[in-house]
Order: C-alpha cells, then structure tokens, then sequence
C-alpha cells in the first residue's frame, strides 16, 4: 500500500513469538508463520455493490430542496498527486485522466468558500496536489496549494489543508453535536481501471465510538469510528451526518483477522475530526496572506 491510500492495521502480520522457545512448539511456530505469510494479503473489501446497498436508504433523501446524493458530491473532490496530469474527458460527476508517473488517488471535503479543502495527510506528499471537483455544475481541476499538513510523528492528526486559486462554492458546514449511533454518510471513490475513470462513491453507516479529544501541541483533535464501508482510495474524504453537516475526514480502515475465513475482514473505519476554533484560525491566517474575491463566512 503507498502512502497515499487508507491505510489499515493488519493484524495478520502480528505473528506471536512468546511462548514458542521450546522445541515441542517449534512445529506449531511455524504453522503460525505458514499460516500468517499465506493470508497476510487475503483482505475481503466491500464491493461497489455492497457499498451502494448501504446508503439505499438515502436515495431519496434530501438536505433542504437538495438531494442530499447531490449535497455531498458538490462539496466533495477527487484529489491526485501527480508532477503532470491531464484530463481527457471530463462529466458531470466523473474525470477521466493520464498522469505521470502512475499514482493512489484520494478524497476532499470543501470546507471554506474561500477556496478550502480538507483530507488526509497521507494523501498529499511533495508531488504537486491536483484537485477535481464540481464548481456551478461543471467539472473542475485545479493545482492545489497545500497550507497545513499534520505529522504522524509529532501526534498530529492525519489532516491536511488545501487550498485552490479560486473561490469555490458549495461547501460543508460543521456538525455540532452528534453521539454513538448516529447514521452517517460519506463519499468515496470508484475507480475503474485501466481507463483511469474516477467517479464517486456512497456509502453510509453509524457512528461507533467517539474517542475523547487528543492534544497534538496547540490542536485538539478526535476520532470517529464507524460502520461506513471504506476502500483504497476513500482516504480524504468526508464523513457526514445523515441531514448533510460535515462530522469529519476519514482516514483509515481497521481489518481483524477471521480464523473461519483464514482472511482479513473489514471491521471498521475511523475519521479525524479537527479543533474547529484551531481550524478556522489557520485558515483566516493564510486567508490573510492570499486574499480571495470572497469574504469569510
């Protein structure tokens, strides 16, 4: 996996050693170690299927006058880091495209008019950022400029700000509250290859646990488990409470390991969600240094 995709603890991979120092257990040692080399790639992802079948609920559901299928993909973009790229076609609600050299993709949340995106850290890297996303009904790519990006070995969060050279309308606004249990929705990526065709994907679930909040220096943050069904290349994207407000980035998937299956399963995925008071001060902040034709809200 690079480091641009969702990443995931492979509890495969954790081979015991303790307790196999006699030679009565060696046999049973390496059985364990067979057995854990054999299926440590064998992970069972939903399909597009199950993943459609999870926010069947929702189709017909809306946020105000608008559908709210059509709520999260207008706030939501298709994120590449990539030195070149460019597009072939593009659509309404797909970008097909040819980039140099071959990268993962990821997701972004609009979270700012003034030109603010949010996803995953491990989505962006040195390579120039590109984000694709709806803008007045038609499809837009821009290079994007990365103002803040969080370190895994600092504590931070898996976070980054991003920011295009233009206004963007629409976007998220924060949820407030919210508990264990609450339904979500969230957006994906549908890939298909080898046609480099990205279109989004929606799935939903509930929320399962809400940690309590984690200092990192000066930011405070929290993580969101949840039922949603995520893949590669859903890292980035938002998690969303079911009338529509942003709940939180999602970052990552959890696989337990089932002895039935002798397979990793999906269990269950996990968002980030910033200090909101923090968020908003670094983006006024470099607002401030990068006037756009757009007030702050």
């Amino acid at each position: 996996m690079t480091s641009h995709q969702a990443r995931h603890t492979n509890p495969a991979q954790r081979c015991p050693s303790d307790g196999f120092r006699t030679p009565a257990n060696i046999p049973k040692a390496l059985l364990l170690v067979i057995l854990c080399l054999s299926c440590a790639g064998c992970i069972h992802y939903n399909t597009p299927a199950q993943r459609a079948a999870s926010f069947s609920p929702y189709e017909d559901a809306k946020v105000g006058e608008e559908s709210l299928q059509a709520h999260l993909v207008f706030r939501s973009g298709f994120l590449t880091s990539a030195e070149k790229l460019e597009t072939t076609s593009t659509s309404s609600n797909s970008f097909h495209f040819t980039a140099q050299p071959p990268v993962a993709h990821g997701m972004a949340a609009a979270i700012d008019p003034r030109g603010y995106f949010l996803t995953a850290a491990h989505c962006v890297d040195k390579r120039q950022v590109w984000l694709g996303f709806l803008r007045d009904g038609k499809a837009q790519l821009e290079r994007a400029r990365i103002v803040w990006r969080g370190e895994e070995k600092k504590g931070e969060p898996d976070l980054a700000i991003l920011c295009v050279p233009h206004p963007i309308s629409p976007t998220f606004q924060w949820a407030a509250e919210f508990t264990n249990g609450s339904p979500v929705v969230e957006v994906g990526l549908r890939m298909a290859e080898p046609s480099h065709q990205c279109q989004p994907q929606l799935m939903a679930g509930r929320v399962l646990k809400v940690a309590e909040a984690l200092r990192a220096g000066p930011l405070d943050y929290s993580v969101v488990s949840h039922s949603s069904p995520m893949r590669r290349g859903d890292s980035g994207g938002p998690l969303v409470l079911s009338d529509g407000r942003l709940l939180g980035i999602n970052v990552s998937m959890r696989f337990d390991f089932q002895w039935s299956h002798l397979s990793l399963e999906f269990a269950h995925s996990n968002a980030h969600r910033p200090d909101l008071a923090w968020l908003r001060r670094v983006i006024d902040a470099d607002a401030a240094l990068f006037p756009r034709e757009i007030s702050s809200p």
